[in-house]
This record gives structure tokens, C-alpha cells and sequence, in this order.
């Protein structure tokens, strides 16, 4: 647990002599440019004008990036400073149905990884009890906490990503079984699409110029570690437009299905239509009142009326079937 500071909560762990402890903010602060250690402080912001002053003037940091991660404003790119450098990682959590946003920003010191945010992040919880743990496997350098943690934020899109494509594929096949698709379901997806698609977005431009900004903050052994986790952003990105263009796929799939339907219909409408007028013409002929018509005073009159309905909405339906209409 950490320790209020403020309006924050302040957590604190230090690597020493290759073991983690958790420490106080009194001695972060007294040792906090110390050679040989690692702090990661993680900041929890309650009051937005507290934890502007907080990051800025207490712990130094660049006040636009502070308030960009106080307001909860995601910019794009890598922001240098003389003893440090900042940006921000867009985290998604949650399930697939609901998901939620959350912006993480990151500050790399020389001996410090320093994380602020507006409400807990599960992501940042789950890396933070993992390092705590195994240290040696993530890492002892700002920068490689740092990668460990774009990472797990980028494999979260993924698991959401998957979750969103099964959702897509049930789609797709209640369309070819029913004909039917609730196209409120459809654009409620593509919607939750456009909207990752803008949150991850900037990232890839962010870890770009991490790659290009080099030693000292960030080492070139670990280059090749961010190109990795970049080539993972262009696939979320990737996989993000092949949903998007799926979903049109299926609703242009809906509407031609829903229109070859419709046509049958209309064909077998006409059909019926054309029996009835048939019936209607000899029907009406009859029915004129003519004075001279001889088939009135006879007694196969009607029957022959009805004869000749028969025959010639017969011989329609059999043109009909030998044309291919029906």
C-alpha cells in the first residue's frame, strides 16, 4: 500500500543490491539521484490541481505532460527534458462489451520510472506484482520497465481484439443462417473499433521517437525491444481496420441478402397476381350484363366460366415454370 501525500498516493519501491522493497517518499526523495538504484513511484492523482503541483513542483516534471496526464489527454510522441523524458500509454480494460480507457503517463529518469494516473490501472497493477517478483526477467533499467510496460498495455488490445472478432464472426454467421442482423449490434462494434483505433494510434508515433531518442534514458540493447512491441501496434492497427472492413462486409452481405429476399418475393407476388388477373379478365367479362350472351341462358355456362379460369391460369403457371420465374 502506498502513502498519501497530499491529495496522491504515492507508492514506492526501490531495486537495491538486486532486491525490491517497498520505501517511503522521504527517502525517495533523499535518494533519489543515488547511482545503483532503481525507483519506480507510482502515483495515484485524487484532485487534478494537487497532482499537477504534485508531479510538477515536487518531483519536477514537465507541467504540460503533467497536466496532459492529470486531465487524462493522450498526446502522441516522446517529450525530452534535460534529466528526463515523458509520454503516455493509453491502457484498455475491462471486457470487450464495455471497455475503458486509461492513460498511464510514464516518466524515465536516469535512476527513476515514474508512473501517474487518475484512477487504478489493472495493467500497471499486474506489472508492478510482477517485477516485484521477477526482477531479473523485467528488467533493472527505466527504460526496460518501461518497455515491459507498453508491452502488457499492447497485449491488452490483443485479448480485446480477439474477444471483438469472435463477436464479428457470430455476426457474420447469423447473417448467411437467418438473413437478419441487428445493425444496432453491428455499428455499436464498429463504433468500439474507431474508438481503439484512436487510442492506439498515437502510440505507435510514441514509441517511434522513443527508438530515435537513444542513450543515456533509453540504451540501444534496447531498440530492438520497442521495434518489437511497435511491430505489435501496427497489427492492433491492423486487425482494427480487417474488423472495420469485415463489418461492412457483413452489412453489404445483410443488404444484399435482405434484397435477393425481398425479390423472391416480388416474384412470387407477381405470380400470384398474374393468376388473379387472369381469373379477374374472364371473371369481368362475364359480368358486363350484356344483353346478348348466350353462355348466360345456358346451364354449362358457369361451370364453363370456371373451366376457363382454370385452364388459362394453368397454362400461366406452366409458361411461368417453363421461363424459369418460379
Amino acid at each position: 500500500m502506498g502513502e498519501s501525500v497530499g491529495n496522491c498516493e504515492v507508492d514506492v519501491h526501490v531495486l537495491e543490491s538486486g532486491k525490491i522493497r517497498q520505501a517511503q517518499y522521504g527517502e525517495y526523495l533523499a535518494r533519489r539521484k543515488e547511482d545503483g538504484l532503481l525507483w519506480w513511484v507510482d502515483v495515484l492523482v485524487s484532485d487534478q490541481e494537487d497532482g499537477q503541483k504534485f508531479l510538477s513542483q515536487s518531483l519536477g516534471f514537465d507541467p504540460f505532460v503533467v497536466e496532459d496526464v492529470v486531465q487524462g489527454h493522450m498526446r502522441a510522441g516522446l517529450f525530452e527534458h534535460d534529466d528526463h523524458a515523458a509520454f503516455m500509454v493509453p491502457v484498455i480494460e475491462g471486457e470487450c462489451k464495455s471497455p475503458q480507457y486509461k492513460y498511464i503517463g510514464v516518466f524515465i529518469c536516469r535512476t527513476e520510472f515514474v508512473t501517474a494516473s487518475t484512477s487504478p490501472s489493472e495493467t500497471l497493477a499486474n506489472l508492478s506484482k510482477h517485477w516485484r517478483n521477477e526482477v531479473n526477467e523485467l528488467g533493472r533499467t527505466p527504460a526496460q520497465v518501461a518497455y515491459y510496460l507498453v508491452d502488457a498495455a499492447v497485449d491488452r488490445y490483443f485479448s480485446v481484439l480477439d474477444d471483438i472478432h469472435e463477436l464479428i464472426e457470430d455476426l457474420e454467421d447469423e447473417v448467411y443462417a437467418s438473413s437478419r442482423l441487428d445493425n444496432s449490434v453491428a455499428l455499436s462494434i464498429k463504433r468500439k473499433l474507431l474508438v481503439m483505433r484512436k487510442q492506439i494510434s498515437p502510440l505507435r508515433d510514441t514509441i517511434d521517437a522513443i527508438m530515435r531518442h537513444g542513450p543515456p534514458l533509453v540504451p540501444r540493447e534496447m531498440q530492438r525491444h520497442f521495434q518489437d512491441v511497435y511491430n505489435h501496434v501496427l497489427r492492433v492497427s491492423d486487425n482494427i481496420d480487417l474488423g472495420r472492413d469485415i463489418l461492412t462486409s457483413i452489412m453489404d452481405a445483410q443488404l444484399a441478402v435482405v434484397s435477393n429476399r425481398l425479390n423472391e418475393v416480388m416474384r412470387v407476388l407477381t405470380v400470384v397476381s398474374t393468376l388473379l388477373m387472369i381469373c379477374s379478365l374472364v371473371a369481368g367479362i362475364y359480368g358486363m350484363n350484356f344483353t346478348h350472351m348466350p353462355e348466360l341462358d345456358k346451364a354449362w355456362g358457369y361451370p364453363a366460366s370456371l373451366g376457363l379460369m382454370a385452364v388459362l391460369s394453368l397454362f400461366a403457371w406452366w409458361l411461368f415454370k417453363r421461363k424459369g420465374f418460379i
